[in-house]
């Protein structure tokens, strides 16, 4: 991902949380503004999740935003998406024995509690400063994330294979002499010699 992104996602992130921080201090609800930022956050992780598919993630990118959506689920399926990337970008760099600075898992799952606080605003109390924290924590998690996605080679489809092959109970590729070899038994038998019909 280019720096220029970056750049834009933690200004759309910033001030969509400032806005709704604001907002929550006043007694407000502001669910407009935790909802875009909420959707740029999503927006984030799909980049991120798209980073690391190398076969064994855990999660694909469309999976990651779309669970995101669904009422009540969502709350869980946060820190799935938040801490889960932290979890997998870091497996990823073992098993690819890449050089690059794990990513605290910590702060990813600090991120994703800060959020289900700042979506209950019935709380009240001491609660509402929740989403003062969470706009200090989420522009670290951003920055971080964007920060890992650029440490990251670029993973070639190519690059599958090994893992598929080192996979126990894989399915071996079919050699060209096999594929030929069953071409040959489907295909209809030649004509007679004797048989020749009009």
């Amino acid at each position: 991902m280019k720096s220029n992104a970056k750049i834009y996602y933690l200004l759309g992130i910033g001030v969509f949380l400032f806005l709704g921080a604001l907002a929550r201090l006043r007694g407000e609800g502001a669910y407009f503004t935790f909802l875009l930022a909420y959707i740029l956050t999503l927006l984030v992780f799909q980049r991120a999740w798209a980073a690391i598919q190398d076969g064994s993630a855990t999660m694909t990118p469309g999976k990651a935003v779309g669970y995101s959506f669904i009422p009540v689920f969502n709350f869980y399926w946060l820190f799935l998406v938040m801490s889960g990337f932290a979890q997998d970008h870091n497996a990823l760099l073992a098993r690819r024995k890449i050089d690059a600075p794990e990513l605290p898992v910590g702060y990813f799952t600090a991120a994703a509690t800060l959020w289900l606080l700042s979506w209950l605003q019935f709380l009240g109390g001491i609660w509402r400063l929740a989403p003062l924290v969470l706009l200090v924590v989420q522009l670290m998690v951003v920055a971080k994330t964007f920060d890992a996605i650029e440490k990251l080679p670029k993973i070639e489809p190519d690059a599958l294979a090994p893992l598929a092959a080192e996979t126990p109970g894989a399915a071996p590729a079919a050699s060209a002499d096999v594929a030929g070899a069953a071409d040959a038994a489907v295909a209809p038998p030649p004509d007679a010699p004797g048989d020749k019909t009009a």
